[in-house]
Order: C-alpha cells, then structure tokens, then sequence
C-alpha cells in the first residue's frame, strides 16, 4: 500500500506533469478531463470536468453523456 508521502510526491508529480504538458499543448479546445469524489454520500463516483479557454466557462457533470451536451451547446453558440 502506497505510503502517505509516495502519495503526496505522486501527485505532485502529476501536477508538475500537467503544467508542463498543458503548456506545450495550449489551445483553444475545451479541456476535459476526470476525477473520483473521495468522500461523502457521492465518494466513489467518477465526475467530469470542463473548461473552455474561449469563453473561460467551466462545469463540473456526472455522466458522459452531459459532457457530450456541454460539447454539443458550445460548438451551437
């Protein structure tokens, strides 16, 4: 099992990695991207993340099929 500070160097690691990939790959797409609720009545469940640098909007959705709708509207502005 992955000890407390192997966890915290991994995703420190993660974060740097991102930067570094987000800087090199910058656009104007929508970025999405995944993440697991740790705890509470919803811990477990897979959530959905949005940004659009165009328009600097943002929105947190539960299924792939409201991402598909949030992608759908933005392309119908």
């Amino acid at each position: 099992k992955p000890t407390p500070m192997l966890k915290q160097a991994t995703s420190w690691f993660r974060n740097v990695l991102s930067t570094v990939v987000y800087h090199f790959t910058h656009s104007h797409e929508p970025r999405i991207w995944t993440s697991t609720v740790k705890s509470g009545v919803n811990a477990g469940q897979t959530v959905w993340h949005l940004y659009d640098p165009m328009s600097h909007q943002r929105a947190t959705l539960s299924t792939e099929a409201e991402v598909r709708c949030w992608l759908e509207n933005r392309y119908s502005r």
